[in-house]
């Protein structure tokens, strides 16, 4: 299970958790952002009201952060591509971020994750990637002056 995580104020978040291991597991809202604890942060993260002690038991981290600093500001979790035009490319997943537009591909293999950051920018304001009765992927755009977009990925040499 792929988990995209809009960060509170500085942390954008992508965790993969394994089937079998899904069910009752800590991704440590509200008390982590990220891998920082919230008390660390200042008022980036804080929650109003109770702010619970930094406690990393059983608590699962993320396998990428991406920070605001970097332009990650809402990250758009993706899709694993399953299609056969590009057979390199399969069992990996992709995902990008509203604001930096990068394009990522990764994947677990084992409990090793391995994450590529692609040499291309994702056309403005993206808002999903998903895939065709095919497999084959697809990014949309949210609409800018009422006009969004569908676009097919294509893999270059």
């Amino acid at each position: 299970l792929w988990i995209g995580d809009v960060g509170q104020g500085q942390i954008e978040e992508m965790t993969v958790l394994k089937a079998g291991l899904q069910s009752g597991r800590n991704l440590g809202w509200s008390v982590y952002e990220g891998n920082g604890c919230c008390d660390t942060q200042g008022d980036n993260c804080t929650q109003t009201g109770t702010q619970y002690p930094c406690d990393v038991v059983g608590k699962i981290f993320p396998q990428d952060t991406r920070t605001h600093g970097d332009q990650w500001i809402s990250i758009i979790t993706g899709q694993t591509y399953r299609g056969t035009c590009f057979p390199d490319l399969v069992g990996w997943h992709f995902y990008t971020d509203y604001g930096a537009r990068d394009l990522v591909k990764a994947r677990l293999v084992g409990d090793t994750f391995e994450k590529v950051d692609l040499p291309t920018t994702v056309p403005a304001a993206p808002a999903s990637l998903h895939a065709d009765a095919r497999g084959e992927l697809y990014l949309t755009t949210a609409p800018q002056n009422g006009n969004g977009q569908v676009y097919r990925l294509e893999a270059r040499p």
